[in-house]
């Protein structure tokens, strides 16, 4: 049996589920994400721990929070050194509904959740409580969902990105 999802004080603060905000219109579209179970099993996924929103999408602090308060995508436009190696990112980040579904079916697929490692929370990008942008990961030993929102300038070893690509249906 699974635990009713965690909702951390800040996301609480930010409206909870019914004040989250998303910037991508709801329509039809085609989302494609990695399937890597943890964030910390993927190395480019892995680079993008411990960076602010800043550095992630080399937005100014002023435009990044701009864009939060309008409700306006946060693109993924970053460089990542692995292994002495430069890798350009230029991708979407996920919202709280997509990362919810991702969930559902890679445990339909696989028995198991993502992010369930200690050090793998992904920071959706595209879910804002409040001034925040909204993180999660699934805590194995509680069975449970937590959900959380972190200011643009948190940087911690274990927030991440979860990125995705989407097409979506011309009018």
């Amino acid at each position: 049996k699974v635990a009713a999802t965690y909702r951390s004080p800040n996301f609480e603060a930010g409206g909870n589920f019914t004040e989250m905000k998303n910037p991508s219109a709801p329509e039809y579209r085609i989302v494609l994400t990695h399937s890597i179970p943890n964030i910390e099993d993927h190395p480019i996924l892995k680079a993008t721990r411990n960076k602010n929103i800043m550095a992630v999408t080399t937005l100014d602090e002023a435009e990044v929070n701009r864009r939060i308060a309008d409700n306006e995508e946060l693109p993924v436009n970053c460089e990542v050194e692995i292994n002495g190696q430069k890798f350009t990112i230029q991708a979407e980040g996920n919202s709280l509904e997509e990362y919810i579904l991702q969930q559902k079916m890679y445990f339909d697929k696989t028995g198991e959740h993502l992010d369930a490692k200690s050090m793998s929370y992904a920071r959706l990008l595209d879910s804002r409580s409040g001034a925040r942008v909204v993180s999660a990961y699934w805590i194995p030993g509680d069975r449970q969902l937590y959900v959380y929102a972190h200011g643009p300038a948190d940087a911690h070893v274990y927030l991440g990105l979860r990125l995705s690509r989407s097409f979506k249906k011309l009018a």
